[in-house]
Formats: C-alpha cells, sequence, structure tokens
C-alpha cells in the first residue's frame, strides 16, 4: 500500500546553518523522495530536490536569509507515480554571523619569549574582520586584544600577538564578525601550549534511525586514547555518562578522527562528548557535548 509522509518537519540547524526537513516513511514501496520549497506565503512551490528511498531527511542549503520557507514532499513509487503530497512546514532563516572559526593553535616565536603565532581556520567568506581576546591566568576574565582584517575566502589565517609577562598563562580566543553579527568562540589556547578542547561534531545527516558518526580534530600530539562517551536522554535515562568506544591516537596533529557509532533506538536523544588520555597520564578536557535525536523508522 502507498502512503504519503507523515510529521514532515522543518528547522533551521544553526551549527549545521541548513534547514533540516525530517519526516516519516510509511512505505517501502517508493524509489524516492522529492522535496519542494516555496518562499514566504505568496510563494510558488518548487521542486529543490530528491532523497534516494527510505532516506527521510533533507538538508537545504540554498536560501536567503532573513527568509520564511514553506517545505512539503512527496513519494515517487515504484509503480511511477507520485503519492499525495505530505502536511506542510515552515522554517525561518535569520540573519547569520560569519561562520565560527575553528581549529585554533598556538605556537612561540622563536627567539622571543614573549610572542606568540596564532593560527585558525577560517570558515567564512563573509567576514569584515577576526576579533582576538586575551585572559590572564587560568581564572581570569576574557578581554579584547585586538582585531584584524579579513582574508579573501576560507583557509588558513595566521597572526602574532605578544604577552606581558612570560612567567603567567595567558589564554586567547578568536571570532568573526560582520557588522553587529559575531560568531561563536574559536577553542582556547594558552601561552604554555595548551591547545584548547577537543570539537565534537555529528553532521546532521550522519544521523540514521539507529547510527550517527562523530568527528573531531585530533589537536593532541601526545595522546594515548581517545575515549567517546555517551548518556541516554531519553526513557530509560542513563545516569552518567558511559564510555562506548576507545579509539588509538593518530601521528601529530591535524587529523580528523571518525566513530561510528552504531546500535542507537529510533525517536531516542542521546548526548556525547570525547576526552583523549595523554602521555603524562592524565586526561585532557571533555570536548563540547553535541546532543543528536534519532529519527523514527
Amino acid at each position: 500500500m502507498f502512503r504519503l509522509q507523515q510529521n514532515l518537519e522543518a528547522e533551521f540547524d544553526q551549527d549545521e546553518r541548513k534547514v533540516i526537513v525530517r519526516w516519516t516513511d510509511n512505505t517501502d514501496q517508493e524509489i524516492g523522495t522529492y522535496v519542494e520549497r516555496r518562499e514566504g506565503t505568496t510563494g510558488n512551490y518548487v521542486q529543490i530536490g530528491n532523497t534516494v528511498a527510505d532516506q527521510n531527511v533533507f538538508m537545504d542549503s540554498t536560501f536567503n536569509t532573513e527568509t520564511t520557507y514553506y517545505y512539503r514532499a512527496r513519494h515517487l513509487t515504484v509503480e511511477g507515480f507520485y503519492t499525495p503530497y505530505s502536511n506542510e512546514d515552515d522554517a525561518y532563516v535569520p540573519a547569520l554571523p560569519p561562520a565560527r572559526p575553528s581549529s585554533l593553535q598556538i605556537y612561540s616565536v622563536q627567539g622571543s619569549a614573549t610572542q606568540f603565532t596564532l593560527i585558525w581556520n577560517d570558515n567564512s567568506t563573509d567576514e569584515e574582520g577576526f576579533r582576538i581576546q586575551r585572559k590572564t591566568g587560568v581564572n581570569g576574565n576574557y578581554q579584547f586584544y585586538n582585531e584584524v582584517s579579513p582574508k579573501a575566502g576560507t583557509g588558513i589565517y595566521a597572526t602574532t600577538v605578544t604577552i606581558d609577562d612570560p612567567n603567567i598563562e595567558y589564554f586567547f580566543r578568536v571570532s568573526a564578525y560582520r557588522g553587529t553579527l559575531v560568531s561563536d568562540f574559536s577553542n582556547e589556547v594558552s601561552s604554555r601550549g595548551r591547545t584548547g578542547t577537543i570539537e565534537l561534531r555529528i553532521p546532521t545527516n550522519s544521523i540514521t534511525p539507529n547510527s550517527a558518526v562523530l568527528l573531531w580534530e585530533d589537536i593532541y600530539d601526545n595522546e594515548f586514547v581517545y575515549l567517546v562517551e555517551r548518556k541516554r536522554l531519553s526513557f530509560p535515562i542513563d545516569d552518567d555518562f558511559i564510555v562506548v568506544e576507545t579509539l588509538g591516537g593518530s601521528v601529530g596533529t591535524g587529523a580528523t578522527i571518525q566513530h561510528n557509532e552504531t546500535g542507537l533506538s529510533p525517536n531516542t536523544q542521546y548526548v556525547y562528548r570525547v576526552r583523549a588520555l595523554l602521555n603524562t597520564q592524565e586526561y585532557s578536557e571533555y570536548s563540547n557535548e553535541v546532543l543528536i535525536t534519532t529519527p523514527f523508522n
């Protein structure tokens, strides 16, 4: 029996910077699903893409900001006809700040006890500049340090910073801005070589009813292993995080570490975090925590 999709939902994802369209797949007789969109309440629906059979997530990145879009979808069946349309749902795309700088690193300048080079990934093409903040000591408060000009396109960006006293530890972080819109801060680094925290991410399009892909950049050159921890937030709720995987480290820094998480339950919330066991026999700080909700089957 051919059934239309139900429970179609559209939501703008600030981290992915995409509109995520999901629906419940009620048939195994489709070739694929075709997604349509209209701009505002008076626009006309236009097909913007399709998914293969049994894939119930579509990601839209071809939008204008400060605009509301409406979405609907329908199956193309194995017999060559389309099902009726699903319900429609809308998503508002706000004005977006530049993409957050990532993978901030710090290196001492040879021959100087007070100068350091900051290097980060510029992930934005529309920033007007970068703002660097500095704090003195672990318990200090971040203050504005300097502003540097933008670069064309994306890629590696580097600048030099100076500290006042080499006997004191200083911390740095970076944001990108355009007008009054400011990105989230990068990870932080310190003048004593601390490379900040692990930046964990789980791409939305990797999340299925039973699996997800965890990604992070290797920022340590002295790790033994990485430990992946998970906590279930849907009934039955876990009391605390549990280690679900231990992965060997990589040589040097900069490699992308990947963990393929399987055995998840549909329509369930989980939160993940990662930390490293270093060759100093100490644990690193935890990464950021990432919350996911697995879709229905």
